[in-house]
């Protein structure tokens, strides 16, 4: 299996796509309750389901399971077997030294879907540069009551169908027509804060989303901002920045 974590996205051996690794409270495996002695499963007790464990699948055992509950939660650790694990881009990254909560970053709109099913509050940025044309392309809307999201690649569409205690103005439009290319990261993304974050509380981004270089060469290359601690006001989130922004190498 291959998994990349800049997209959460597991892939079986010949690169098939076979689901997006998501956990709406950013759980780690070690917070995991072990099931047993010798099980490799764990349990989650806030969503009270077992959690299947990649660690001794092989590639078809996992396919099978994933064929059999596509639904089913997945995790692995450092001494999966066959699981291998893209490099992420190099960048400077902020350690979690504090044990914040952490905010889920998401980068396509499944995962954003579920997340906002389950109560999180996203928080919407663009993500590289915008595309003139693509493989496909969407627009996207949110229901500023529910949280509800709903898209379509369909010009004749437009607009979400209205539930009978809904009316237009319930609805924010947050992409419009954006174009989507497979040889591009996905153009927008998310951060998914749960309700149970204060409003004035730190939190710990382990994926950022904006491109804010650190440090730069005289040569021309950079490294940008990878992992964050920022602060939640109630509506948005803001970036506690290093203090070596800006340094500049020989």
């Amino acid at each position: 299996m291959i998994f990349d974590p800049l997209t959460n996205a597991l892939y079986d051996d010949t690169g098939t796509f076979l689901k997006t690794v998501f956990c709406p409270r950013s759980l780690r495996p070690e917070q995991l309750e072990k099931l047993d002695q010798y099980g490799t499963n764990r349990y989650c007790r806030y969503c009270r389901r077992e959690i299947l464990s990649l660690d001794s699948l092989s590639d078809a055992e996992a396919k099978l399971a994933l064929q059999k509950d596509p639904n089913a939660c997945v995790f692995s650790t450092p001494v999966a077997r066959n699981v291998r694990f893209l490099s992420s881009p190099n960048g400077h990254a902020v350690e979690n030294a504090e044990d914040l909560p952490v905010v889920t970053t998401l980068r396509n709109l499944p995962s954003m879907e579920l997340a906002a099913a389950s109560g999180f509050r996203l928080i919407f940025r663009n993500v590289g540069s915008k595309s003139a044309f693509g493989d496909w392309k969407f627009i996207l809307y949110q229901n500023k009551v529910t949280g509800r999201l709903w898209w379509t690649g369909d010009y004749r569409e437009g607009f979400p169908p209205l539930e009978d205690s809904e009316s237009p103005t319930d609805y924010r439009r947050v992409g419009d027509w954006i174009a989507v290319r497979n040889d591009r990261p996905f153009p927008l993304g998310a951060y998914a804060v749960s309700a149970e974050i204060a409003v004035g509380q730190r939190v710990y981004i382990s994926d950022v989303l904006e491109d804010i270089p650190i440090t730069w060469w005289n040569q021309g290359n950079a490294h940008r901002l990878t992992c964050s601690v920022a602060v939640w006001d109630g509506t948005d989130l803001t970036l506690e920045i290093p203090q070596n922004l800006g340094q500049v190498l020989g």
